[in-house]
């Protein structure tokens, strides 16, 4: 939905939620700082981002307030900061981070709340000190431990991670909450609070008995009439084209955030193995953050709202030329928060590797572990003649080359136009499976050609040493990645007209059962349908990307 509507659907959502103040975050910023302070400045609530400024403005980032004080009534008094850490700002696409002044969040508390409370309250002590956080959990741990100095928060609300938590942290009890996502629950919070404060601002804060509640919101619940007319405005703009069938898969997809984020799952091996099947690419990175619908597709119709949601942004891609060594660094980066659920947990394909993550971060995967697919041989087009291995099949343009008759020979008599506009009138008669070409042990020295995500070759979410590398297709020569799937789909469409042409043709039935192994087409010796749904994909978990600790 935003992907279309570029976040306005949220406005009058949150503007109905009678929020006191909100932290900025990473993907509010996925269109860019422009049209985040247009949102911004439309809400009837408060953005805060206390540690982070521009250089060029000395504004706290996207015009946020560096904090908010709240009154509570009797007096009191609630000093909100709105605290982020370092690691999400290297994932910004839209934002360069040399522009940002970044502060550490400990670091930041420690210096500023004696500062804000002189400043705004006197010198007098804030009766309640709200962390509101945009930060993965172990961040959110440290900020309750603090740095050893005096001035802590009393309560820190989470955001980064997807999963609720709720837990208690550091000497003095901190509690921290993560309440969840997508509006699936809220959590009550009771809190005792000291009958004065002590004006001394060398005494430590008190601790604060705290009590919750989580409330989980019932799917058949009393429905707010104005929230529900702006989301049915908002979804009749999208589903115009949404709701249009795409493909079939034979196989649920898993897309948690638990799951894609930690290990191999089959739309991660669906969605790589096609990166390098549009560009021609030796090996697939992509991080795992790119995948953003957090649940499980069921077997069955696929539509464009669908892709959508697992691949909302428009991400370009590009494929650069790496060493063997570093590809590995590559792939340590991709594993080296682990077990936390970052994004740069990496799918792959065309290589294949072992990490264990008892070892240091960077020494997690043996080199002995790794291995490359070999480049794909070209193939011959009717006339004998080679043709480039990703010509007999590109969902970048939608290009299909299908035998035509039971001998293999391409020929073009009596031959129907192709079903799709975009399809070739030119046809392959034999090609060497994708999946069927073999793997060698990495060599450290030798060169690969690795497709990726633009923003990742320019060194985000910690894939530095992608930074600088030779660029064999930049972004301008390489599709988006939602329109590789969506293409990809188009090619399926069209391989089922031919197949329905031609339908006693073993030779388009050949060139199915050998392009779509990610899929469930199978067919008998004679050439015979074995399958019921030919042309719905079954992406499996071959076991590329292997957890050494791991019983899975």
């Amino acid at each position: 939905m935003s992907t279309s509507l570029r976040g306005t659907q949220m406005l009058p959502i949150l503007n109905e939620c009678r929020i006191d103040a909100a932290c900025l975050g990473n993907h509010d910023l996925d269109f860019g700082l422009e049209e985040f302070e247009q949102l911004r400045k439309e809400c009837n609530f408060p953005w805060i981002c206390s540690n982070a400024r521009e250089k060029n403005t000395g504004r706290n980032l996207g015009g946020c307030e560096e904090f908010v004080v709240l009154d509570l009534g009797e007096g009191v008094k609630c000093l909100v900061l709105g605290l982020i850490e370092a690691d999400w700002m290297s994932t910004l696409s839209t934002v360069d981070t040399n522009d940002v002044l970044y502060e550490d969040y400990n670091a930041y508390v420690t210096r500023r709340v004696p500062e804000i409370t002189s400043e705004i309250n006197g010198g007098v002590p804030f009766d309640l000190i709200v962390g509101a956080t945009h930060m993965r959990m172990n961040n959110d741990y440290a900020l309750a431990q603090g740095d050893g100095g005096k001035f802590h928060v009393d309560l820190i609300l989470g955001g980064h991670d997807h999963h609720y938590e709720d837990t208690i942290k550091g000497e003095r009890d901190i509690r921290i909450l993560n309440s969840g996502t997508d509006f699936s629950g809220f959590t009550v919070v009771d809190i005792d609070l000291p009958e004065s404060m002590d004006p001394q601002t060398t005494s430590p804060r008190p601790k604060l008995a705290t009590r919750t509640e989580h409330v989980t919101i019932p799917q058949d619940g009393k429905e707010d009439l104005t929230v529900l007319e702006s989301l049915e405005d908002a979804i009749n703009e999208v589903n115009k084209t949404m709701d249009k069938p795409m493909g079939r898969t034979k196989e649920p997809l898993d897309a948690r955030f638990g799951s894609i984020r930690t290990k191999e799952t089959n739309i991660s091996n669906f969605i790589a193995d096609l990166l390098c099947i549009a560009t021609n690419g030796q090996v697939a990175i992509l991080n795992s953050g790119s995948l953003r619908a957090d649940a499980i597709l069921p077997a069955g119709e696929l539509t464009v709202g669908d892709v959508c949601r697992i691949l909302p942004m428009a991400d370009e891609t590009v494929v650069i030329q790496l060493t063997g060594s570093e590809l590995i660094q590559a792939l340590e980066n991709g594993v080296s928060a682990y077990p936390s659920m970052e994004g740069r947990f990496p799918c792959v394909a065309g290589v294949r590797f072992e990490f264990d993550p008892s070892k240091e971060a960077g020494m997690r995967i043996s080199p002995e572990s790794v291995f490359v697919r070999r480049m794909p041989t070209a193939i011959e087009d009717q006339f004998g003649d080679e043709v480039p291995m990703r010509l007999s099949y590109n969902p970048s343009h939608g290009l299909v080359y299908v035998p035509l008759n039971d001998q293999n020979t391409a020929t073009t008599d009596d031959t129907p136009a192709p079903i799709d506009p975009r399809a070739s009138t030119t046809y392959v008669h034999r090609r060497k499976n994708f999946y069927d070409i073999p793997y060698d042990p990495i060599e450290l020295g030798s060169s690969y050609t690795v497709v990726t995500k633009a923003y990742l070759a320019d060194g985000k979410d910690g894939y530095d040493v992608f930074k600088d590398t030779p660029v064999i297709q930049d972004a301008e020569n390489c599709p988006v990645l939602p329109t590789i799937v969506r293409n990809f789909f188009v090619g399926v469409k069209a391989m089922e007209q031919w197949s329905k042409v031609l339908p006693k043709s073993r030779g388009v039935l050949k060139a199915a059962n050998k392009f779509f192994r990610m899929g469930s087409a199978s067919f008998d010796e004679d050439g015979n349908q074995a399958s019921l749904d030919p042309y719905a994909i079954r992406p499996v978990v071959d076991g590329r990307l292997r957890n050494v600790s791991s019983e899975d």
